[in-house]
């Protein structure tokens, strides 16, 4: 039976959305003092104090953390994560507290009358007829994209700085992931809870995308297959907040949400308070706020900073004139890492992708991770056919997308430029070897697959993995002298052990010709950098370590485990995984 949002709002959901809260922040908590200490800061920043401001009112409803109930060892066993465990212990400690004031009469201590309060106040919010106001409320963190030329281009992450509207924000969250998703399409993966995938129950990934892929190419091994891809541009930053109602008005009554207009209060008010170019775009002419931004890069700092924007020709293709976007530019944009954002983008593209799901077809195959759809089909006119559908649906929703090239334009022979892979959209073509409008490989969610089955990674993310070798390399070299050198070694070989070697995210790669390579090139690529570390070090300390009878010992105690196993070298853990 499902809910209404009034009903939904109860003092179990409203107390294990505070516990969820207050673990995240003793998590985040714990990473910025170590960070502190790495990087020797002893005053606190700006945001430091901020971020103290705001989780004051968080440890007023909870517990000290000093009281925590501690688990029992058989409730511990086989529990891991912090995280978890700290969920736990506050959730024994609130609700024993609770027990022992209801059952037992006990004085309740100041946070749990704090607690009550705090949910008693948010039930009002729920009940009332009142318009709800976020507006003011929200932090845009700027978190930095890439370099164009003098300019830093940064992508805009907004966080509210209330408890109480993110609490509502939370709830309203969660209670159209929870009934709207019987609604949704199955082959939409991201931003889903946990629900029976393919005869399992369990919360969907990308890597469902490339192992259902993978199902196609068995199935349908003795025919052609032909590919597209469409990608939105700015998905979050152009939405319409009207397309946006309109959508959720169409899937509340397909869901038969009772009282639908409570949780659409509140996702109205989250729509509200939120432009991008009133409250992102208009930042490009603060230099007050890209100072701190400046101060970070240092001596890579460029001489502008920007947050970008879909252009005006690319929206007039979804508005028709000039006159109707810039009625509707006040309209457009969610905040991205709000809670209620990724339920918008499930709630609009199904809305759209139902011009490709709405009759089945054994002969296609469909997927969408987040606003990425790739489409795959027997027939090459139907696949033409079904992907014209779709930009036109995103046209109709007012979605701008990345436009479409002819694949035989990005080809030299049988070898595609780069163009093809900067290319998010792509027009129909064969997915198999030969010149044209052909090519092997096909590229989604950080994956590459082949047509034959074969997955590899994608260029950009095993670059990645280059990166944070290099990084942590990078981290272990000082330009002054260390005032306390046997110190600085234990450091270096703690980062060190930190160094990637996990091939826990890249579940879906298998072994291949083609893998194995990428992978061996990762294993040979840090052990260079650790060959390396071990050359600069004794070049620029070695007379310190011999006076301190500290050894500079990166090359022996790391290189001689290197392939010792599968914790040390990509290549044994893909030989393991697979």
């Amino acid at each position: 039976m499902i809910k209404s949002f009034a009903e939904y709002v109860d003092e179990h959901t409203l107390i294990e959305l505070i516990i969820k809260e207050r673990v995240k922040s003793a998590a985040k908590k714990t990473v910025e003092k170590k960070e502190k200490q790495r990087k020797g800061r002893k005053k606190q920043d700006k945001k430091e104090k901020e971020q103290k401001d705001i989780c004051q009112e968080l440890h007023n409803l909870t517990p000290p953390r000093n009281t925590w109930r501690r688990l029992r060892k058989k409730t511990r066993n086989g529990i891991s994560s912090t995280a978890v465990l700290n969920k736990l212990a506050l959730r024994n400690t609130i609700r024993y507290d609770i027990e022992q004031v209801r059952d037992h009469g006990a004085e309740a201590p100041s946070y749990l009358v704090n607690l009550l309060q705090f949910i008693e106040k948010i039930k009002a919010i729920v009940n009332s007829d009142k318009p709800i106001d976020f507006s003011g409320q929200i932090k845009v963190i700027a978190q930095f994209k890439k370099n164009d030329g003098d300019t830093a281009v940064y992508r805009p992450l907004s966080v509210y700085d209330n408890l109480k509207t993110k609490t509502l924000i939370s709830l309203a969250s969660g209670y159209l992931t929870k009934y709207l998703d019987g609604c949704l399409h199955e082959e939409i993966l991201a931003y889903r809870p946990k629900r029976v995938y393919h005869d399992s129950y369990r919360t969907t990934s990308g890597e469902d995308a490339i192992y259902g892929i993978q199902d196609f190419i068995d199935q349908h091994y003795e025919q052609p297959i032909y590919v597209a891809e469409c990608d939105i541009q700015k998905f979050y930053d152009v939405i319409n907040h009207d397309v946006v109602l309109r959508c959720f008005r169409q899937i509340a009554q397909e869901a038969q949400l009772p009282q639908s207009h409570e949780v659409e209060r509140i996702l109205k008010a989250y729509l509200d308070s939120y432009s991008f170019q009133k409250d992102i775009m208009s930042l490009n002419e603060c230099e007050e706020y890209w100072v701190p931004y400046r101060q970070r890069q240092k001596k890579q700092a460029k001489q502008f900073c920007r947050f970008e924007w879909v252009s005006d020709e690319c929206l007039n293709d979804c508005y028709g004139n000039d006159e109707e976007l810039d009625a509707c530019k006040a309209l457009l944009g969610v905040p991205q890492g709000g809670a209620l954002s990724c339920v918008i983008a499930n709630i609009v593209l199904n809305s759209v992708d139902k011009v490709i799901t709405a009759e089945p077809d054994s002969e296609r195959f469909f997927v969408r991770y987040g606003d990425d759809i790739l489409l795959a089909h027997t027939d090459y006119d139907k696949c033409k056919e079904l992907i014209e559908a779709y930009t036109r649906s995103l046209e109709e929703h007012r979605l701008p997308y990345h436009t479409f090239k002819p694949l035989a334009e990005c080809k030299d022979g049988e070898k595609t430029t780069k163009e093809f892979w900067d290319r998010k959209s792509k027009a129909p073509f064969f997915w198999g070897p030969g010149d044209g409008n052909a090519f092997e490989w096909i590229g989604f969610v950080g994956y590459e697959v082949r047509y034959t089955g074969e997955v590899r990674l994608r260029l950009s993310t095993l670059n990645k993995k280059f990166g944070a070798i290099n990084k942590r390399y990078h981290s272990c070299i000082l330009t002054k002298t260390p005032k306390d050198f046997k110190g600085y070694m234990k450091s270096n070989r703690r980062k060190l052990r930190g160094l990637p070697s996990s091939m826990s995210k890249f579940p879906a790669l298998d072994k291949n010709m083609y893998s194995i390579q990428q992978m061996k090139s990762l294993d040979r690529y840090r052990l260079t950098k650790i060959l390396r570390l071990q050359d600069k070090l004794e070049f620029k300390f070695g007379d310190i370590a011999q006076k301190a009878d500290v050894p500079i010992d990166i090359e022996n105690t790391f290189v001689s485990q290197w392939y010792r196993g599968e914790a040390f070298s990509f290549y044994r853990q893909l030989d393991k995984q697979k």
